[in-house]
């Protein structure tokens, strides 16, 4: 073969191959090119384990994704990408959720057609939804220090009080059967 023809083959394999990583790349990370999102902003009095680029799922079902997380005043704002054909109202329940075992998290929003539309976020004039948080593993698993100390000191306590009653001889002789 010539020169010219193997250095055609090699340029095509090679653009063949950015083209198939690039394409593999775009769609395990369920990016679309056609779909277009808007952001809302939500205050959520804490976020647990939440990071950028979790799911945000409406009514069970995969439509955003977290796109920010930021501190205003005592709250947690986070903004987020939301599919446009998905209309939010001041009604929505939106919470952070537990959406894995090992402590993923995940923004879950429940629909209600009633009350106000919100508008996606515009520039300074944002308009702010309230969020929840469901407390998931990671919270509990770091709340069994305080559980298990909490347990010693009620151990404790029904220890002395079976000492004071029920392990007093004085206290056994006043119940003995005649």
């Amino acid at each position: 073969m010539k020169k010219g023809n193997v250095d055609l083959i090699v340029g095509a394999s090679i653009l063949f191959s950015l083209i198939t990583l690039i394409t593999g790349v775009l769609w395990l990370k369920e990016v679309s090119v056609s779909r277009k999102l808007v952001s809302y902003a939500v205050l959520f009095p804490n976020v647990g384990t939440l990071q950028s680029g979790d799911p945000v799922m409406v009514n069970g079902i995969t439509k955003g994704s977290v796109k920010n997380l930021d501190i205003r005043n005592n709250m947690v704002m986070a903004v987020f990408d939301l599919d446009r054909t998905i209309s939010l109202t001041d009604s929505c329940l939106v919470t952070v959720q537990n959406i894995g075992l090992m402590g993923e998290r995940g923004v879950g929003i429940t629909l209600n057609s009633t009350g106000t539309a919100v508008p996606p976020v515009r520039g300074k004039d944002t308009t702010y939804l309230k969020g929840n948080f469901d407390t998931g593993i990671a919270e509990a698993m770091g709340m069994i220090g305080t559980v298990l100390s909490e347990v010693r000191v009620l151990a404790g306590n029904v220890s002395r009080i079976i000492d004071q009653t029920i392990g007093d001889p004085s206290f056994s002789q006043t119940f003995t059967i005649l």
